[in-house]
C-alpha cells in the first residue's frame, strides 16, 4: 500500500507543478525524522481517543505512515530524471495517460519501485515501536514475539526465524541487485 501510494504521490508531485511544492514533499518526509515511537505514541492516542479502530486497521495505517517516506525517497527521483519528452510522444501519437503511464513511465520508475518495495517492506517488518503500541492484545505481530522471546532468553525458534529473515533478505537482494544497479 506504501509503495502504490508513494508512486501516485510521485507521478502527481512532478507531473504536476504546483507552489508549495517542496513544502509538500517537507511535509510527506516528516515521519523519517520523528523517532518510530513517537509515532507509535501518537498513533496509539489518536485510535484510542479520536477514531477507536480496529486493532488490524490501525496496525496497517500505522505501517503505512512509517514505511510511506521511505518508498517516497526511493520512488521520487526515478520519477522526476525521466524524459518528458518520452510521455509527451506518447499523447502526441494518441495514448491514453494510462497507457503512456504503465508503457513509459512505469519501466523507467522500476528500479525505484522494486527499491522502494524492498526498503518499505523491511521498515513495516521491522517496526517493533509502531506494532507495540497498536498491536492486538491476543494476536501479537512477529516483531513484538521475536523482541519479547528475545528479551526472556536465547530461544532455538528465535535463532531460526532470524536466519530465515537474513538468507531471506539476502535472496531477494541478491535477485534484484542487477536490475537495481544497471537498470536493465
Amino acid at each position: 500500500m506504501s509503495v502504490t501510494l508513494a508512486l501516485i504521490t510521485a507521478v502527481g508531485l512532478t507531473l504536476g507543478r504546483f507552489p508549495g511544492r517542496t513544502m509538500a514533499i517537507t511535509f510527506l518526509m516528516s515521519p523519517l525524522i520523528l523517532p518510530s515511537i513517537v509515532v507509535g505514541l501518537a498513533l496509539l492516542l489518536f485510535f484510542n481517543t479520536v477514531w477507536p479502530a480496529d486493532y488490524h486497521v490501525g496496525l496497517v495505517i500505522g505501517h503505512v505512515i512509517i514505511s510511506f517516506p521511505y518508498a517516497l525517497r526511493s520512488i521520487l527521483p526515478q520519477i522526476e530524471t525521466f524524459d518528458r519528452n518520452l510521455w509527451a510522444a506518447s499523447r502526441t501519437l494518441g495514448a491514453r495517460p494510462i497507457i503512456s503511464f504503465l508503457t513509459i513511465l512505469m519501466p523507467l520508475a522500476m528500479p525505484g519501485i522494486i527499491s522502494g518495495t524492498i526498503f518499505a517492506f523491511l521498515i513495516f517488518f521491522d517496526n517493533y515501536n509502531v506494532s507495540v503500541f497498536i498491536q492486538d492484545p491476543v494476536a501479537p505481530t512477529l516483531p513484538v514475539v521475536l523482541y519479547n522471546a528475545a528479551e526472556q532468553a536465547l530461544n532455538p525458534v528465535l535463532m531460526a526465524v532470524s536466519s530465515v529473515l537474513v538468507i531471506l533478505s539476502a535472496l531477494v537482494v541478491s535477485a534484484f541487485s542487477k536490475y537495481l544497479i544497471h537498470g536493465k
